[in-house]
C-alpha cells in the first residue's frame, strides 16, 4: 500500500491490525503517519563507585552513575530525563570469563512470610538526578525481610566472593524510563585475595 506524505508517495509503514504504542523499530506502530515518533531506545553510559571493590572492606555503599540517551534516531540522539527512571536493582554480575550471575526483577518475586531478600535494590530516597544523569545509591543493608527492598555493598560482596582476584567484574542494574526497560552495565575491579 502507498501513502502520500507532503506530495511524495511513500510506502505504507503501518502494519495491518490494531494500532499499538510506538516502539523504536522503523515502523508506524500507532498508525499516525509518523515512524517511531515518541519511541525510545535507551543508550547508557555507566560508572561504578567504588571503581575497586575490596571484598574484605567493611564499606556499606556502592553507587551506579548512569547517563541516559534516546538513540531511536541515531542521527539525532536526545538526552532522556533521568528523573523518570523507575526503581533500579542489580540484575547481572559477570566475571572476565563470561560466567554470569543473573538476578530476577525483585518486583516479580512473591514474598512469603519468613522469606529472605528478593534482591539488591537501590535506596530511591538517596537517588540524585540532574538532566539525563542519575546517581543510584545502594546503601540499605539487607534486613532479611522480603517485604522490604534494600541492599548494599556487603550484599554485592557476597555475590562477588568467587570472582577472580584483581580482575574486572561487570555489574549491571536494570530499570525503566518512559516505559522502556533497560540494563546499564559498568565495571569494577574485584580484590578478593586471601578471603577464602
Amino acid at each position: 500500500m502507498i501513502a502520500c506524505v507532503g506530495g511524495v508517495l511513500q510506502p505504507d509503514t503501518c502494519e495491518a491490525g490494531t494500532p499499538s504504542a510506538e516502539v523504536c523499530d522503523g515502523l508506524d506502530n500507532d498508525c499516525d503517519g509518523t515512524i517511531d515518533n515518541g519511541a525510545v531506545a535507551v543508550e547508557t553510559v555507566v560508572s561504578i563507585v567504588p571503581t575497586t571493590i575490596n571484598l574484605k572492606s567493611q564499606g556499606n555503599t556502592f553507587e551506579v552513575n548512569v547517563s541516559l540517551t534516546n538513540v531511536c534516531d541515531p542521527a539525532n540522539p536526545m538526552p532522556i530525563e533521568a528523573s523518570g527512571m523507575s526503581l533500579s536493582y542489580v540484575s547481572r554480575l559477570e566475571d572476565v570469563f563470561g560466567t554470569a550471575i543473573v538476578l530476577p526483577d525483585p518486583n516479580s518475586l512473591s514474598c512469603f512470610p519468613g522469606a529472605g531478600e528478593r534482591g539488591i535494590v537501590e535506596n530511591l530516597a538517596a537517588r540524585s538526578t540532574s538532566a539525563n544523569q542519575a546517581r543510584l545509591t545502594f546503601n540499605l543493608p539487607a534486613d532479611g525481610d522480603c517485604q522490604t527492598l534494600d541492599g548494599d555493598r556487603q550484599d554485592l560482596n557476597a555475590l562477588l566472593i568467587d570472582f577472580p582476584h584483581n580482575e574486572d567484574a561487570t555489574i549491571c542494574v536494570t530499570s525503566s524510563v518512559d516505559g522502556v526497560v533497560f540494563e546499564a552495565c559498568g565495571q569494577s575491579r574485584v580484590l578478593s585475595k586471601g578471603i577464602r
